[in-house]
């Protein structure tokens, strides 16, 4: 499966029935766009103000982003046979670099707007694809 771009709402809600790695009570959640720039969008929590998570889709990163998903990740998202999902990664800050969690992306079926996140297993990607550094001269 390879990425595509994410929902274009302006707020659309996102549940995850499983939650996502290692927080499970983590389940819902909305995507936030803002209107001048679709590059980094946000997932806030509905349960956890506190919350926010910055994401893009990683074919922004990384041009031929390619995730396999297993029949019982499709049966999660409740994935059609010929029905493609959308791929997001997390955007974080460390020290001065801006990283990429390219191994454990969320994927979203756009239909119905149901979640899951992927871990990748030897996976070619990192968790902390360096994406941009900050304060860098250009």
């Amino acid at each position: 499966m390879s990425a595509t771009a994410t929902p274009s709402a302006p707020e659309t809600l996102i549940v995850f029935p499983n939650g996502l790695v290692g927080q499970p009570d983590w389940k819902q959640f909305l995507l936030l766009t803002p209107e001048d720039d679709t590059t980094i969008q946000v997932l806030q929590s509905v349960e956890h103000a506190e919350l926010a998570l910055m994401v893009t889709d990683p074919a922004q990163i990384i041009e031929n982003y390619s995730v396999p998903l297993s029949g019982e990740e499709r049966s999660v998202l409740e994935l059609g046979t010929d029905e493609l999902p959308t791929f997001m990664c997390t955007i974080s800050i460390h020290n001065n670099l801006i990283t990429s969690n390219l191994v454990g992306p969320l994927v979203v079926n756009t239909r119905n707007h149901i979640g899951t996140q992927v871990v990748v297993v030897d996976s070619p990607y990192s968790t902390r694809h360096p994406v941009a550094q900050l304060g860098a001269q250009e």
